[in-house]
C-alpha cells in the first residue's frame, strides 16, 4: 500500500566547499538521505538543482515526505537527532520548513490517445481482377 503524506519538509541548501560538487550530491543521496530515512521520520525525498543560480540563491532544493500523524512532532525529532548524523562539512542551510498538504494530490487528466487513421479496405482478389480488366481495357481503347 502506498503511503500518504501528511506532511512536508522543504530545505534549501549551498555546498560552500569548492571543487566538490561531485562528492558533496554523492553524499547527500547515498550517505544523508539514507540516514534521514532510517530516523523513520521522512521516507522519501526528492532533490533539485536551481539551473540559473544567481548570487545568494541557494542551488539546491529538497523535498521530504512524511506520513506521520503530526508533521511538526516528525521535524522536531529530525532536528533533535540532526547533531548525530554525518553533516557535509561545507553544507549551508539556507532554508528549512514544515509543510502540511491542505489538498490531495491533484493531477492533470492523462492526455487523450489520438485516434489512428482508418486504412482503406483490403482490396479482394475479386476486385484486383476487376481493376486489372479495367485498365487493360482503358490501355486497349487509348490505342
Amino acid at each position: 500500500m502506498a503511503r500518504k503524506a501528511t506532511g512536508f519538509m522543504v530545505v534549501h541548501v549551498n555546498n560552500t566547499t569548492p571543487d566538490s560538487e561531485a562528492q558533496f550530491n554523492d553524499w547527500y543521496n547515498k550517505t544523508h538521505l539514507p540516514e534521514v530515512f532510517a530516523t523513520g521520520t521522512f521516507y522519501s525525498a526528492v532533490r533539485f538543482i536551481n539551473p540559473n543560480q544567481k548570487q545568494g540563491e541557494p542551488k539546491y532544493l529538497a523535498v521530504y515526505e512524511t506520513d506521520w500523524a503530526d508533521p511538526k512532532a516528525a521535524f522536531k525529532k529530525l532536528m533533535e537527532v540532526t547533531p548525530g548524523l554525518k553533516m557535509w562539512p561545507g553544507l549551508d542551510t539556507v532554508y528549512v520548513k514544515n509543510w502540511t498538504p491542505i489538498t490531495g494530490r491533484l493531477e492533470a487528466p492523462a492526455p487523450k490517445a489520438k485516434k489512428a487513421k482508418a486504412k482503406p479496405p483490403k482490396r479482394t482478389a475479386k476486385a484486383v481482377k476487376k481493376g486489372a480488366k479495367k485498365t487493360a481495357a482503358r490501355r486497349k481503347a487509348k490505342k
